[in-house]
């Protein structure tokens, strides 16, 4: 192990330990973050205050004029113990209602989940709601505004559960934000979801980020899946991936030209977590010249694979253990899917001085691509579900009547009928893509398994993708009740309809 030091991009395994002990929840902020957030003492005992606000931010030497958790960009790394309670108050210094919906976290307390008008009312302007819950499980996470657009300016930041009892080795960790941003650069959020709902697609952005030499190839040379048919087809300008033009790519708030940096040594272990929090972007995400062993897809273990490359649709995390090497270190790269750009760090030898590859130069392109398809559960057994899985249709669908307007399962956000679920039933939801557009589909208090043809078993999530014209059952079991959401995680799509109420009794 390394001594207690800690660089801009990265955080020791012993640092990090020792700073979860602080606060009276076991709350910590740490990594690149540090001492971002703000703790209260103030008489509702918060061990937290988060301010949603107006700010202005550099982004690459630009100035924009934007919204952020307390002047970040992502907003504040926030670390939390497995297994312990926290308070954290948010104080809404936005001009608009908000809140705070906590990605992935398997919340037993319904009114923390953050959904406007299904777990609580938004915060006002001027207002405070105290968010209290108790992680279950340790892991990569996130949380971001659940109102509006609001997570497509810049309120969102990393949530690390730290394990009770962490029984994975390594020496270093950097948590890396991808993320799509036009907010300042080119109008708002608002103003093109307004322009999709009035005009429609524009189908056709651009021309896509380059493709690799070769196609990408399924993880152990098996039949590719159909997520890497769909990069594939996307890298090659063959399918829409997105509905928006971002005109940058971010890696924790950094783009390009001024890329984030993680320093690292060699002989160390390095666990990288990412986190995709963009909004309308899927990217292939990998490390030139290094491979990847996955550990953990949606902040829960699977069984250890190596690939090449992720495939990481919005909201996804993976993490990642590499083992440094070579010259001068290595750039990290996201590729976005349909799209122009790239998103870039640096992973940087601290005992090398040759000089990591220009941001825009030529990438090496990786060859296997790692999907959902090819994960495989840690867990040795699977629960037998009491009583007969009820089999839900949630097909996902465009629907015509106007130019933008999506629906799960034949119905929009507006009006639509609860999915009522008794506590503890087994249930199949059946996503039947029948559209030319990828969909992110995340439900909120849960974790769900593919189902899946062969042998092993399929990783628990919380988000999973389905590419065009593909269908994916998923199978879960209601233990959690309360008032919970299912939606796409494409931020435009779920503002224009694509959400249901899922209410467990």
């Amino acid at each position: 192990m390394q001594s207690n030091e800690r660089t801009e991009g990265n955080l020791t395994r012993r640092r990090f330990i020792a700073a979860g002990g602080a606060g009276a929840a076991g709350l910590a902020i740490g990594g690149w973050a540090l001492g971002r957030a703000t703790a209260s003492s103030e008489p509702t005992r918060a061990d937290l205050v988060l301010r949603p606000r107006p700010s202005e931010v550099e982004i690459g030497g630009r100035r924009v004029a934007t919204w952020t958790y307390d002047g970040g960009l992502p907003g504040p790394e926030v670390r939390l113990r497995q297994g312990r309670p926290v308070r954290i108050r948010v104080d809404n210094d936005l001009p608009e209602p908000t809140t705070v919906h906590w990605h992935g976290i398997r919340l037993r307390e319904n009114d923390a989940d953050g959904v406007p008008g299904l777990t609580q009312e938004a915060i006002e302007p001027g207002g405070s709601y105290l968010y209290e819950f108790t992680p279950p499980d340790a892991g990569t996470f996130f949380f971001h505004s659940h109102a509006g657009m609001q997570l497509d300016r810049g309120l969102y930041a990393p949530l690390i559960v730290e394990a009770a009892n962490e029984t994975l080795d390594y020496d270093r960790e950097a948590v890396l934000v991808l993320d799509d941003w036009l907010d300042g650069v080119r109008g708002t959020p608002d103003e093109q979801l307004e322009t999709l709902r009035s005009e429609g697609m524009a189908h056709g952005m651009g021309s896509p980020s380059p493709a690799p030499g070769e196609p990408f190839g399924a993880v152990g040379g098996g039949r590719a899946s159909s997520g890497v048919a769909m990069a594939n087809l996307a890298l090659a300008g063959g399918v829409d991936a997105g509905d928006v033009d971002h005109p940058l790519h971010l890696v924790n708030g950094r783009p390009p030209e001024a890329p984030f940096q993680v320093d690292v040594r060699r002989g160390e272990r390095v666990r990288l977590r990412f986190v995709n929090a963009a909004a309308d972007t899927i990217y292939a995400v990998f490390v030139e010249g290094h491979e990847l062993r996955v550990t953990h897809a949606d902040g829960l273990a699977v069984e250890p694979v190596t690939t090449d490359a992720l495939l990481m649709g919005m909201a996804e995390r993976f993490d990642a253990l590499i083992e440094p090497r070579g010259e001068g270190g290595a750039r990290i790269i996201a590729v976005p899917l349909g799209k122009e750009g790239r998103a870039v760090a640096n992973l940087r030898l601290a005992d090398s001085r040759a000089r990591t590859p220009a941001p825009d130069a030529p990438v090496r392109p990786p060859r296997r691509l790692l999907t959902h398809a090819d994960l495989t559960g840690a867990e040795m057994e699977e629960a037998t579900p009491r009583g007969e899985r009820r089999t839900i249709d949630m097909s996902l669908a465009m629907d015509m009547s106007e130019p933008y307007l999506w629906s799960i399962g034949g119905q929009t956000m507006e009006g639509s009928d609860e999915v009522q679920i008794a506590r503890d039933e087994p249930v199949r939801f059946v996503f039947a893509n029948r559209t030319m557009m990828p969909h992110p589909m995340h439900l909120h208090g849960h974790s769900f398994r593919p189902v899946r043809r062969g042998e092993g078993l399929a990783p628990l999530k919380d988000t999973i993708l389905v590419t065009p014209m593909e269908t994916v059952a998923v199978d879960w079991t209601a233990d959690n009740p309360g008032d919970w959401a299912l939606h796409c995680h494409n931020g435009y799509h779920h503002e224009a309809g694509m959400m249901r109420h899922i209410k467990v009794a």
